[in-house]
C-alpha cells in the first residue's frame, strides 16, 4: 500500500507557470463564461489562436467539445449552415492563462537576426513554443514564431518590441 504525505509539497513557481500554460489556475479555473455548459471541453483551435479580447464564438464538435474561433476565422464559414451547433461564448472578466498565437516577420538576412528577435521576444515576456524560417532571397526571409502571451494587450506589447529590432521590416498576427 502507498502512503500519501500528510501535507503535499508546495507548488513551486516552474509548477504553476506550467499551470498557467495548459489552462489551469487557482483564480480562473475557465477562461470563459460559457452559459450553461460548464464542465465541457473547450479547444483553442490553430487556425486562428483567439485571444482574451478578441470576439469570439463557440462551435459545439464531437470529440473535441466546444472549439472556440474568432468571430472572422475564415473556419467559422463552415459552421454557418449549422446554427444548433453554435454555443454562446465570452471570455471570463480575468483571464489567468497564457495563449498561443502566431507571428509572421519579414526580417532582414543578417547575422544575429534570429536571437536578437528571440531575446526581444523574451524580454517581452513571451515563450516561444515553435519557429520556422524561410528565406525569400539572399537579403529576405520570413520567419514564423507562435509564442505565448496572456491577452490582446500582452500581444501588443510583444509586437512594439519586436518591431524595435532593426531587421524586422514587418510584423503580423496571423488571421484564418
Amino acid at each position: 500500500r502507498l502512503l500519501q504525505p500528510e501535507n503535499p509539497p508546495a507548488e513551486d513557481e516552474a509548477s504553476k507557470a506550467r499551470r498557467r500554460r495548459r489552462g489551469a489556475s487557482e483564480s480562473s479555473p475557465v477562461p470563459l463564461a460559457i452559459r450553461g455548459t460548464e464542465g465541457m471541453v473547450v479547444t483553442f483551435p490553430k487556425c486562428c489562436y483567439p485571444l482574451p479580447g478578441d470576439s469570439i464564438i463557440g462551435f459545439l464538435t464531437a470529440g473535441r467539445g466546444i472549439v472556440v474561433h474568432q468571430q472572422h476565422c475564415a473556419n467559422v464559414a463552415d459552421y454557418r449552415s449549422a446554427p444548433e451547433k453554435w454555443i454562446d461564448v465570452q471570455w471570463a472578466p480575468v483571464v489567468d492563462r497564457e495563449f498561443s498565437v502566431e507571428l509572421s516577420l519579414d526580417v532582414i538576412n543578417q547575422r544575429g537576426t534570429l536571437a536578437t528577435i528571440a531575446a526581444a521576444l523574451a524580454d517581452a515576456n513571451a515563450n516561444i513554443e515553435d519557429v520556422d524560417i524561410s528565406e525569400r532571397n539572399e537579403r529576405n526571409t520570413n520567419m514564423r514564431f507562435v509564442v505565448t502571451v496572456r491577452d490582446r494587450k500582452h500581444l501588443a506589447d510583444v509586437i512594439r518590441m519586436v518591431r524595435r529590432v532593426k531587421t524586422v521590416v514587418r510584423v503580423t498576427r496571423k488571421r484564418a
